[in-house]
C-alpha cells in the first residue's frame, strides 16, 4: 500500500521514510496537526504574502516599463519618425498596405508611410493598443 511516502537510503545506510517530492499535503494530515483557527490563520497569512509579492512584482515591472517606454511628445521639428531603415518595403508588403490603407503606396518610402500612419493615429486619439 502506497501512503504517499517512499524509502530513501541516507548516507549512513539506514532507511528513512520521506514524503514524495512534489506531492501535495493531504488536508486531513494538516487538520490533525493544527486547530481550525490555526489553519485559517495560516491560510490568511499565505494569501497575504502572495498578494504582497504580486503587488511588489507588479510595481517593479511597471517601473521597468516606464523606463523603457518612449515619450509620447512629438519632436520640436515636427518629425514623427526617426532612424528608420533606408530599405524599401518589398512589393508584397506594399500590396498588403495598399489594400488595407485604401491609398496608393506604389512609390512610397517606408518613412513616409509610417509617418503618415502615425499622424493618422494621432488625429484619431488611439491608445497604445
Amino acid at each position: 500500500m502506497d501512503d504517499g511516502r517512499y524509502q530513501e537510503e541516507n548516507y549512513q545506510g539506514s532507511k528513512t521514510k520521506l514524503p514524495r517530492p512534489n506531492s501535495q499535503i493531504r488536508p486531513h494530515a494538516c487538520q490533525s496537526l493544527f486547530t481550525t483557527h490555526e489553519l485559517e490563520t495560516l491560510k490568511a497569512v499565505s494569501i497575504d504574502g502572495v498578494r504582497r509579492h504580486l503587488t511588489s512584482r507588479e510595481d517593479q515591472l511597471s517601473g521597468e516599463f516606464e523606463k523603457i517606454s518612449p515619450t509620447q511628445h512629438p519632436s520640436s521639428d515636427g518629425d514623427l519618425v526617426h532612424n528608420l531603415s533606408p530599405d524599401r518595403l518589398p512589393q508584397q508588403q506594399l500590396a498588403v498596405l495598399s489594400f488595407d490603407a485604401k491609398f496608393n503606396t506604389r512609390d512610397t518610402r517606408p518613412e513616409d508611410l509610417i509617418a503618415s500612419f502615425e499622424l493618422a493615429l494621432q488625429k484619431c486619439d488611439v491608445g497604445e493598443e
